[in-house]
């Protein structure tokens, strides 16, 4: 509830996992929100201490999966808006106006939304191509919206048109080298599994391929 005795009209979803270099960062531009749902998976840093400074509403679960662990957190929320944002990104002033605009209305024109994202990679702003700016779904109504099932690049599907707001969306990527590739031959392991559960055959080193491909369009 809100302070005012109100159901809370948004909520924002974020599920981390030894974040702690980016939770403060995140959190704290979500203060636009009614309500916070941070669903920890067993960190092993102090994102858990960190979180709870900006909301009480803080689970710790085991890694379910991507998708999983967000379908989690939404049923902890519940607010008729829901704006999703993962631990490294960053909600700018602009984009948080349109958001609350957009999640005020007494007649919304779309039941979701896409927000562009720009994405700072090891220090550096992405210019161009769809790596560096792209436009991702993120903001929904709760009764319109729900998670793919996909293990890996799992996306939100919503029932209707779908709108643009306005503003930026900050992606903080990768700290090094070393996380990035850690990050690739996570998200390959889960694309093979993915594949593999559909019946198809994945020749030794496609997924690690296709994940590097998808994380290096920079042009």
């Amino acid at each position: 509830m809100n302070r005012d005795g109100s159901s809370p009209r948004l909520s924002a979803i974020v599920i981390a996992r030894n974040e702690a270099a980016n939770i403060d960062r995140c959190l704290a531009a979500l203060s636009f929100c009614d309500e916070i749902v941070v669903v920890d998976a067993e960190s092993e840093d102090d994102t858990v201490s960190r979180a709870r400074r900006y909301t009480d509403r803080v689970w710790i679960e085991p890694w379910r999966g991507y998708a999983e662990q967000k379908r989690f957190a939404l049923d902890r929320s519940v607010g008729e808006w829901v704006l999703w944002v993962d631990a490294d990104e960053v909600v700018r002033p602009e984009l948080a106006r349109a958001v609350r605009a957009a999640a005020d209305a007494e007649t919304p024109r779309f039941p979701g939304y896409r927000l562009r994202r720009r994405v700072n990679y090891l220090g550096h702003w992405i210019r161009f191509g769809s790596f560096g700016h792209d436009w991702v779904v993120r903001l929904f109504r709760r009764d319109r919206g729900r998670f793919s099932d996909a293990l890996v690049h799992e996306e939100l599907l919503i029932d209707g048109p779908i709108g643009r707001l306005e503003g930026w969306l900050e992606h903080w990527t990768y700290r090094d080298l070393a996380h990035h590739r850690e990050k690739i031959e996570r998200l390959s392991e889960l694309w093979a599994r993915q594949e593999a559960a559909r019946g198809r055959t994945v020749r030794v080193g496609e997924a690690t391929m296709r994940s590097a491909a998808r994380y290096l369009r920079l042009l």
